[in-house]
């Protein structure tokens, strides 16, 4: 017999709310611009010059990706361990208190870095860098009230 779980339940321990849905699919849009920008091929014409300017620019953009990318997963784990309550969330908690700093380091690492890179790679890094720092600054605030 197969059974449908309704739209808004996970299992009946694990309910499902549409900001948590609404979180996770921003945390799957940004992992998947990510991907965009780390796969997506400059011009070679640009990447065969030997101005090390330009090639600065192509490592900052990798850096920005790999900070915002790094800060996404870690929200994500954040975020999976407050689900399935994996750990008890309250206000001091070493793990909770140092998952926040990091991720907030990784995202304002990729703010800084972003606009040194070049194209998606600037554009990605920047967008997921603020989204991120505003999803740790959120969580910040929600484990200060609990």
């Amino acid at each position: 017999m197969v059974r449908l779980i309704a739209l808004g339940q996970v299992t009946k321990a694990h309910p499902v709310q549409a900001g948590t849905v609404a979180l996770l699919l921003l945390s799957v849009s940004n992992l998947s611009l990510i991907v965009l920008a780390a796969f997506y091929r400059v011009d070679e014409v640009q990447l065969s010059s030997p101005e090390t300017r330009l090639k600065h620019r192509i490592a900052f953009g990798f850096l920005s990706i790999a900070l915002a990318a790094g800060s996404q997963l870690l929200y994500l784990g954040f975020g999976a361990a407050w689900f399935f309550r994996w750990t008890n969330f309250y206000p001091g908690n070493p793990i909770e208190t140092f998952a926040i700093r990091l991720g907030l380091l990784l995202s304002i690492g990729a703010v800084v870095t972003a606009p040194f890179g070049i194209g998606i790679k600037r554009c990605a890094g920047l967008f997921v860098g603020f989204t991120t720092t505003g999803l740790w600054l959120l969580s910040a605030v929600a484990s200060v009230s609990i």
